[in-house]
């Protein structure tokens, strides 16, 4: 039988072809997505986590912050009204997206990159005014977190403070992100403009990110982690003397 064809590529943090899975689900083809997405919640709870505890303390059971954390629910997903009318959310809600028109530009002679806007948006919930005055200030500061988070590339508590940015890699998820705006604080797109009507205290910031395409030789579906150099000196007509230089990309550590 006729082995199928496949394009061996990593484009961002997506590999082609696919890892197979017996999941019903394709919701982990877009793996830049979801680690933004944690790191943005791990990185609010970890910050906020202690003063946020403390400001709901003794909040209502049907209050709709009671016994939360200042991230107690993530949707990777545009906040509209028609998914939140099929979703019961729990808030404070944090939301991300792919948003407008991604570029395609040539990166080498080779590969190319995509550079691709995005929509971060975090709500605190419905809430009446005495609320949104006492918790509202936690949108501001999300917005100025998010851009401490990616100065430093990662935040501790996410995978160990890990660095996940790498500015002009082709291995990472993302190879570069800047945040170019926010709008906001105030009420959340999909709740309307009724002055009536609920609110739902929200800013939302837009990102912009890099991802790197990068070629896989045929038959290998993922990067090389490392390679072994085994040189030998010589030539015509005494023939070559191998074995005389070796050197590897990943050399045992040696002991302190």
């Amino acid at each position: 039988m006729t082995e199928p064809a496949h394009i061996y590529e990593q484009i961002g943090g997506l590999t082609l072809p696919p890892a197979v899975s017996d999941e019903p689900t394709l919701i982990d083809l877009d793996p830049a997505r979801d680690k933004l997405l944690a790191l943005f919640k791990a990185g609010m709870n970890a910050e906020l986590g202690d003063r946020w505890a403390a400001a709901v303390k003794g909040l209502a059971t049907k209050h709709p912050l009671y016994n939360s954390k200042p991230v107690r629910d993530a949707l990777s997903l545009e906040a509209t009204l028609a998914h939140m009318q099929q979703r019961e959310a729990g808030f404070p809600l944090l939301c991300l997206h792919r948003s407008g028109r991604g570029h395609y530009e040539p990166h080498t002679l080779d590969s190319e990159k995509l550079i691709q806007p995005w929509q971060l948006s975090y709500i605190l919930g419905p809430l009446e005014i005495a609320d949104v005055r006492r918790f509202g200030d936690a949108c501001i500061f999300f917005s100025k977190l998010v851009s401490a988070i990616l100065r430093r590339r990662g935040h501790p508590a996410y995978q160990g403070g890990a660095m996940q940015f790498f500015g002009g890699s082709d291995l990472a998820e993302v190879g570069a992100i800047r945040i170019v705006s926010h709008e906001g604080p105030g009420q959340a797109h999909f709740a309307g403009s009724d002055p009536n009507g609920t609110t739902y205290y929200a800013i939302t910031i837009n990102l912009e990110t890099i991802e790197y395409a990068r070629q896989n030789a045929d038959g290998e579906s993922c990067p090389l982690q490392g390679a072994d150099y085994d040189f030998g000196l010589g030539g015509a007509p005494e023939g070559i003397a191998r074995g005389l230089f070796y050197s590897s990309t990943d050399p045992p550590l040696q002991p302190q």
